[in-house]
């Protein structure tokens, strides 16, 4: 037999105010890791002069994250660089001469 849970008794409004506060102030860290996380990632392709095969692998072993991390960052990352036509390497995509 489930029981039926019901919302716990009100909280006072300060309190509420607090715990939003710290899931924004938790949240903006998460996210500003996340950017940092990603610029890296982008520095570590740069070296490797694109994407090649294991790539992925490598720069999740370093920096210590799930393969899984860097496969989304590369999608976040995709749109901002794009790949040089003849050798491969990233580059803005404000520096090419069809953008």
């Amino acid at each position: 037999m489930t029981t039926i849970r019901h919302w716990s008794k009100p909280t006072a409004w300060e309190t509420v105010c607090r715990r939003a506060s710290a899931r924004r102030q938790l949240n903006a860290m998460k996210t500003f890791l996340a950017e940092l996380r990603r610029r890296q990632v982008l520095e570590r392709l740069i070296k490797l002069g694109g994407l090649p095969r294991g790539a992925q692998a490598a720069i999740a072993r370093q920096l210590g994250v799930h393969p899984s991390v860097i496969s989304k960052d590369l999608k976040r990352l995709w749109p901002l660089e794009k790949p040089c036509p003849t050798c491969g390497t990233f580059r803005p995509r404000r520096w090419g001469p069809d953008d």
